[in-house]
């Protein structure tokens, strides 16, 4: 699967782009509920995504890693998969970061979750070998800069 990004969805706070009404012609810019859980937010903008398209999901915590890992989670797929998600060797460890590439089963299955109380990575651990993973090089895949400018 090769492809590119034509269009991209955010779910925002309603205080972060108050102007979402006036986005650029590619971009849906969806008023997120700030009380709703993160899964909530994550289902309303793959709703949007056209059937038998994939999405490439990134929290809005979490940098853009870049081009490059973007086309290693495309060149990747493989028809068994739900979901593919980049995997970056620490000096101790293999660790999983963002941004997670859904395949359209695997976006209805994530569509189908209790969002009061699933998670996404809570399903992605659970769907064992559905969920590819492909070596990439860039650490900026772990990065998690949350809202009091910590990373994590």
């Amino acid at each position: 699967m090769t492809g590119s990004v034509d269009h991209v969805v955010v779910v925002l706070h309603r205080l972060a782009w108050p102007d979402a009404d006036d986005a650029p012609s590619n971009v849906t810019a969806l008023v997120g509920d700030p009380d709703a859980t993160q899964l909530a937010s994550l289902q309303a903008a793959l709703a949007l995504v056209p059937a038998g398209l994939a999405a490439l999901v990134l929290p809005v915590d979490c940098p853009w890693p870049g081009a490059a890992v973007a086309t290693a989670l495309l060149r990747a797929v493989r028809s068994d998969w739900l979901a593919v998600r980049p995997l970056v060797q620490t000096e101790s460890q293999n660790r999983r970061g963002h941004p997670i590439l859904l395949l359209p089963l695997g976006i209805q299955q994530v569509a189908a979750l209790d969002s009061r109380c699933d998670r996404l990575d809570h399903w992605l651990a659970s769907r064992g070998q559905a969920v590819g993973e492909v070596s990439v090089d860039s650490l900026a895949v772990l990065a998690n800069c949350n809202y009091d400018g910590h990373s994590q």
